[in-house]
């Protein structure tokens, strides 16, 4: 529906890393860990992206 009003979404990842961005977090690593050990499906790919995006590893 937000794309029919050309309305931007985000998703979880990238929350995290616009957070991460403004520094409002530490770091994302321990949140991303979290999520996944909680059935929240993040692909490998997607996971080693959003760390180097934001320098982590």
């Amino acid at each position: 529906m937000a794309k029919n009003f050309c309305v931007p979404c985000t998703g979880t990842v990238g929350v995290l890393l616009l957070a991460k961005q403004k520094h409002l977090l530490p770091s994302i690593k321990p949140l991303l860990d979290q999520l996944t050990s909680s059935a929240y499906f993040l692909g490998d790919p997607l996971m080693a992206s959003a760390l180097a995006a934001v320098g982590e590893s």
